[in-house]
């Protein structure tokens, strides 16, 4: 799971069209040049077609020189726990999905899949060990999270 990055106040434009702050750019990149110092790029990631996490993702590709396959879908934002593990249950057979997108959602999700509570601050991934053979799996999945990554935090460790 990656929330997107910091983002501008709503107050002047819709919040589909928030973009990313000077920081959350900073935050994105410093992100995605972790996630490939800890050889944890995804195969293949679903984003959120909103501006900010489409923009988080972008960048932290970019900044991690990823290769990663990637699908923006409208259905991401403004979600459900139940509708976002049936996007990832369409993935295909790869070892990491990673999907970009909104809170509360994404922390519903890390509680969901793994019975905890992750405070998913702008800019935070978690990764978790899921013990299933095949994505289409993932709706009765339980799983361990295996890292926690923000931004403040990308010494190339993850807790």
């Amino acid at each position: 799971m990656f929330r997107h990055a910091g983002a501008e106040s709503g107050a002047d434009k819709p919040d589909h069209e928030r973009r990313l702050t000077p920081e959350g750019e900073a935050s994105a990149r410093s992100i995605g040049a972790a996630l490939r110092r800890v050889d944890e790029v995804p195969d293949v990631a679903y984003c959120s077609a909103v501006d900010r996490a489409r923009a988080t993702l972008e960048i932290a590709a970019a900044s991690g020189a990823w290769t990663t396959q990637t699908t923006f879908q409208e259905a991401l934002y403004i979600t459900t726990v139940e509708a976002t593990l049936d996007v990832i249950a369409q993935a295909p057979n790869v070892e990491r999905v990673m999907v970009v997108g909104h809170n509360p959602t994404w922390g519903e999700l890390v509680a969901e899949l793994t019975g905890e509570a992750v405070r998913l601050r702008p800019a935070t991934v978690v990764g978790i060990d899921l013990a299933i053979g095949d994505w289409a799996d993932v709706t009765f999945a339980q799983g361990d999270i295996a890292y926690v990554l923000r931004p403040d935090d990308t010494s190339g460790t993850v807790d």
